[in-house]
């Protein structure tokens, strides 16, 4: 249960992050009076954070194949356990 419960703070803080990220950027560009060609020069100063994300979700995914090994080995010892 302890697990669920910090899986859950994360995804609940993931979730609330992602939210302030898109209202801080929608506000920023209410404020210069964005156009499109203005939209794209500053997409693009946020390129770093992509090069983040990117990484972020690498690492993520090799947890998740290592979880995923673990969970096939158990499962392999409980099966010829029966």
């Amino acid at each position: 249960m302890k697990n669920d419960a910090k899986i859950s703070i994360l995804k609940i803080g993931g979730i609330g992050a992602f939210v302030v990220f898109i209202s801080v950027v929608t506000y920023a560009m209410y404020l210069q009076n964005a156009t499109l060609a203005n939209s794209g020069q500053f997409g693009d100063s946020f390129g770093i954070l992509t090069c983040l994300f990117s990484g972020l979700s690498s690492v993520g995914m090799i947890v998740a194949i290592l979880m995923q090994r673990e969970e096939l080995e158990l499962q392999r010892e409980e099966l010829q356990k029966k």
